[in-house]
C-alpha cells in the first residue's frame, strides 16, 4: 500500500446547512481500514475522496457523483 494513497481524503460529518443543503464539517475519527478487528464497537468514518466540483452559480453538477456506504456488521 502507497503510504501517501490517503493524503487526500477529507474525514467529515455531514449536515444539513442553509437551505437544507448537504454541507460537510471536518471530523477527527480514524477510518476503519483493517479488517478483522477484535470487536464491532469501533466508531467509523464519513470520507470523502474527491471534493465536488461547482458551477459558476456554486451548485454541485446533478447526478455527478457516487455514494457508497459498507454498512457492514457481524454480530
Amino acid at each position: 500500500m502507497n503510504p501517501a494513497e490517503y493524503n487526500d481524503v477529507y474525514i467529515v460529518d455531514l449536515i444539513f446547512g442553509k437551505n437544507n443543503q448537504i454541507e460537510y464539517t471536518p471530523r477527527a475519527l480514524t477510518p476503519i481500514r483493517e479488517f478483522p478487528h477484535k470487536d464491532n464497537k469501533l466508531e467509523g468514518a464519513i470520507e470523502i475522496f474527491k471534493l465536488p466540483e461547482k458551477d459558476k452559480d456554486g451548485k454541485v453538477f446533478p447526478e455527478r457523483y457516487l455514494l457508497s456506504a459498507d454498512p457492514y456488521d457481524d454480530d
